[in-house]
């Protein structure tokens, strides 16, 4: 029996090495995203057969480690089935499909997830800017600098409360998102164990205010993904700049910025798409009989 348990700070120790070593690129293989979120999406965790282990919602992640991913993936559906349930792994990573298609050959069914797709970007493009591709948002950062004297300041522990001050600003401002209330116990999370969890981001202030935030964590030592990243409309090109300072201060020992996913909304996606991402991390719902 595989016992899983809600995720804490200090379990990072173990799960973090794990989920790095796994490759992958996509959000869910950060650790961050599991403890965060976990309100959320009912996230627990395991530490099973040298592997990571992660369920979300009765659904599984596809597993990170080393060791004997049949045994493992069996002992999952053997717990499943005697519950009279069907083993449903979410996030799957396409090169992952022929690995469990070799494993359980004509036992799984696919079925791609594309509004959860996690957008890859070219750190190097992201901090360069350069390039017709990149016009406007050299505009939009040139505007907001004419318009504006900021500062930017790492987040720590310090003045981490005032990002959620202004998240709670820039939601009165914005028509509330559905799950705003499940964002902000997530960033209250990620604020509170800020070091423990190995996070890291960056805050404009105008007049000493702060405007704009962003903060994310490590996936891998080539990936970084950003888990937040909110901007007061009322100072046009905020997000643009801070997208930009962060990326220039912080992210050019990566290779690769996932800025996640588009939840299918079109306005997401297109502002995701201006950024010209460099790849999809795509990822698949598979069904294990």
């Amino acid at each position: 029996m595989i016992e899983f348990h809600t995720p804490e700070p200090e379990d990072r120790t173990w799960a973090a090495p794990l989920l790095r070593a796994s490759g992958w690129s996509g959000s869910e293989y950060a650790f961050g995203t599991h403890y965060i979120w976990q309100d959320k999406y009912q996230a627990q965790i395991a530490h099973y057969g040298g592997f990571f282990l992660g369920r979300s919602n009765g659904r599984y992640l596809f597993p990170a480690g080393d060791g004997d991913l049949k045994a493992v993936l069996e002992e999952l559906l053997e717990q499943e089935h005697r519950q009279s349930r069907i083993l449903s792994l979410f996030s799957v990573p396409e090169p992952a499909l022929p690995i469990l298609e070799e494993l359980f050959s004509g036992r799984i069914s696919v079925y791609p997830d594309r509004a959860n797709w996690d957008y890859l970007y070219l750190a190097q493009n992201l901090i360069q800017l350069s390039g017709k591709a990149y016009h406007g948002k050299r505009n939009h950062i040139a505007k907001f600098n004419r318009n504006y004297e900021y500062v930017y300041e790492d987040i720590t522990p310090q003045n981490a409360a005032e990002c959620l001050e202004m998240a709670e600003e820039w939601r009165s401002v914005n028509e509330k998102p559905a799950d705003f209330e499940d964002e902000m116990r997530a960033m209250t999370r990620a604020f509170s164990a800020w070091e423990i969890l190995g996070f890291s981001g960056g805050l404009l202030r105008v007049d000493g205010k702060v405007i704009a935030f962003t903060a994310g964590e490590n996936i891998n030592e080539q990936t970084y993904d950003l888990h937040f990243e909110k901007a007061l409309v009322a100072y046009d090109g905020a997000y643009a700049v801070i997208n930009h300072e962060f990326a220039s201060r912080r992210l050019s020992g990566v290779s690769l910025i996932n800025r996640e996913e588009d939840m299918g909304l079109e306005g997401l996606r297109k502002a995701k798409e201006s950024y010209h991402p460099t790849a999809m991390f795509e990822k698949h719902t598979v069904t294990l009989r």
